[in-house]
């Protein structure tokens, strides 16, 4: 099954209140973007890559223009789910990994790992989630925020899609949970950062945070 990542690096980040765009925000060095990428490119089930950029982020679309192995797709900007069936439809994509640029300790592993589970499914979507209280747990409580939509369990920002049924109004969905830190760390708040920081720096040498 051909599958195409679509990386969503087009969205204002307002919650952030950083002056960087937020897919370019520095973690040990590295700019966000970049972390998610790597794993991208190293999954094994992944063919094709699509790096969607905005208006809300000119300078992602300016760095990541000379990427090798990447599409760069710029997009209105209107929203996240516009934004993400447009370029699904436009594209005519199949099998799609829908995957936030925010979640910077994001593995091959596990990126492959949702992609099997879609396969195994057989319906028409996947969610990625983990649960609140393993996100508490680890200190990131900014997701917090979706737990009166979602209740005890908080979407990944991972999602595999079937492409053909992007229009459908309603699609059969699995939930796949995964308590893990790699995650549960999403970040949506300057505190969210700093907490992944610290983690990056238990696990690798890196400069200080800036």
């Amino acid at each position: 099954m051909r599958t195409t990542a679509l990386l969503m690096a087009g969205g204002k980040g307002t919650r952030m209140k950083h002056s960087l765009e937020k897919p370019l925000i520095p973690i040990c060095g590295r700019p966000m973007i970049e972390r998610v990428l790597d794993a991208v490119q190293q999954s094994k089930k992944v063919d094709d890559i699509i790096v969607m950029v905005s208006p809300n982020t000119p300078a992602t679309a300016e760095r990541m223009k000379n990427v090798s192995g990447i599409r760069l797709i710029k997009t209105s900007g209107r929203g996240y789910i516009q934004d993400m069936k447009h370029v699904i439809k436009s594209e005519g994509l199949k099998t799609v990994l829908v995957i936030s640029v925010d979640l910077p300790l994001i593995t091959p592993e596990l990126i492959d790992k949702a992609i099997a589970e879609f396969e195994r499914s057989a319906k028409s979507t996947l969610m990625v989630a983990v649960a609140l209280a393993f996100c508490e747990q680890q200190g990131f409580y900014s997701n917090s925020l979706y737990s009166d939509r979602y209740g005890s369990i908080i979407p990944a920002g991972i999602n595999v899609i079937d492409g053909a049924m992007i229009d459908e109004e309603e699609l059969e969905e699995e939930v796949l949970v995964l308590n893990r830190t790699e995650i549960a760390a999403n970040i949506n708040s300057l505190e969210d950062l700093e907490r992944i920081r610290e983690i990056i720096r238990e696990r690798e040498t890196c400069e200080a945070p800036r």
